[in-house]
């Protein structure tokens, strides 16, 4: 039984809920899997127990903190946990944690296979210092794994020598049991949901400008909920809240903070919403595509793969018309468009994030 190691943390990411779903799986598959993740992270720590996942702790160390040692101390722990025990892969999916990988894949005498991921296309983030360095110790890792192929081919262009390692892998589109009811156009309105974190890169304000320009009809036939976590990103929360409250949108416009059933409110939408600069492979889309829901999106990612005018609506996301331009088509839809949209959308999901097919790419690279 091969033995695999996740490091990452639990909070209510896109990639972290990924790389649970991929672990749970594998369990099952009867793989002999552990979770090492930092000690503040737990939004997906349930998940984890009912897959019956041991979880590995990195405990916080003020003074590590204080003397601004956390990485090189993380990054030992999980040398530690490699040498006490022998596992033959283990997997990461983000920044710190693919460089606590590979830079332990350097100093272990035991070599594990070291799969890391990308989960980001942004080329500010490949220019950072920080990322520029971790990058130089990717040469010991066996595949780097994107879930998109924009973000492969991104990685490709700023790193030419890492190429032969690229390999793209679709999430996996696991949904827990449905209970919500789904009523179309609840209140005559087409209904929007945005399942992001409350983060510039996400786009919330260009959004809210764009309602603003929209006609009063339309803005009318609309309702936005978004949904993400308020703690993590408070000072673009509060000004979202108060350009809502200056623009009378309150009608409009209703942010939540994060949930753990969000496939639940999904459902209960008419369609789901992303309008980003940037995404790696966006799991809401692609989860919201197999509860058979239509998509308004910007044109990032594998967004041509995704969404055609047969399941959706595309927008630039740094043009403020060409984003009301989608809502206000968005706003005119009949009952009947949803359907058809929506039905559109889950064939194109079981093709594309079929867990079978995914699941025997994760074994085999394993």
């Amino acid at each position: 039984m091969k033995k695999i190691l996740f490091l990452g943390s639990l909070r209510s990411g896109g990639a972290e809920h990924q790389m649970v779903v991929v672990a749970s799986i594998l369990k099952k598959e009867g793989y002999d899997v552990t979770y090492l993740c930092s000690e503040e992270s737990s939004f997906f720590k349930k998940d984890l127990d009912e897959a019956d996942i041991p979880i590995v702790r990195i405990t916080n160390n003020k003074l590590a903190s204080f003397l601004k040692l956390s990485i090189p101390r993380s990054a030992f722990i999980v040398y530690k946990t490699l040498k006490k025990e022998k596992y033959d892969t283990v997997v990461s999916f983000l920044g710190d944690w693919n460089f606590y990988n590979c830079i332990t894949a350097k100093f272990k005498k035991t070599q594990h296979r070291v799969i890391t991921a990308i989960r980001n296309n942004r080329d500010e983030v490949f220019l950072w210092r920080r990322e520029k360095f971790y990058y130089r110790y990717e040469r010991y890792t066996y595949r780097k794994v994107s879930n998109s192929e924009a973000a492969k081919n991104k990685f490709a262009q700023y790193y030419p020598e890492l190429a032969s390692k690229l390999m793209t892998i679709y999430n996996i589109v696991d949904l827990p049991p449905i209970v919500s009811s789904y009523t179309c156009k609840r209140d005559n309105r087409v209904n929007i949901i945005v399942p992001a974190s409350y983060r510039e890169v996400k786009n919330p304000m260009r959004l809210l400008e764009a309602i603003t320009l929209m006609p009063i009809v339309d803005r009318n036939n609309i309702k936005i909920d978004w949904y993400g976590d308020i703690k993590s990103g408070q000072s673009l929360y509060n000004k979202m809240v108060d350009y809502i409250k200056a623009n009378e949108l309150e009608n409009v416009v209703v942010l939540h903070d994060a949930t753990n059933d969000i496939a639940n409110r999904v459902n209960e939408a008419d369609m789901i919403g992303l309008f980003s600069t940037s995404e790696g492979l966006p799991n809401s889309i692609c989860e919201g595509m197999m509860l058979g829901k239509p998509v308004i999106m910007t044109k990032v990612s594998d967004f041509g793969v995704l969404v055609d005018k047969t399941n959706g609506f595309l927008c630039d996301s740094a043009d403020t018309q060409s984003i009301k331009e989608a809502l206000c088509a968005a706003a005119k839809c009949t009952v009947q468009d949803l359907v058809d949209m929506g039905n559109n959308s889950k064939q194109k999901a079981l093709k594309l994030f079929s867990k079978e097919t995914i699941i025997e790419q994760w074994k085999q690279i394993i």
